[in-house]
């Protein structure tokens, strides 16, 4: 199944690289829900890790996902 989730849905990405016995990466919910993802599309070999754009910086920095534990999103303020 593929999704679509707008990202001011996600509370957090956990991509499981260390834990063989999860090994599905996870999406957390505002509502606290957890959908559990297979490793392709987004998510897969060829993805191998994240973009960290950071404000006042010409280039963004780039993180393998081997050393991603979490990624926390903060919630907009109304």
């Amino acid at each position: 199944m593929d999704y679509s989730i707008p990202f001011e849905l996600i509370t957090s990405i956990v991509p499981h690289v260390h834990d063989a016995a999860a090994a599905r990466p996870t999406l957390v919910l505002r509502g606290g829900d957890e959908l559990q993802l297979d490793s392709s599309g987004d998510l897969g070999e060829r993805n191998p890790g994240v973009l960290i754009f950071v404000d006042g910086r010409d280039h963004p920095d780039y993180v393998d996902w081997t050393n991603v534990e979490r990624i926390d999103f903060a919630v907009p303020r109304p």
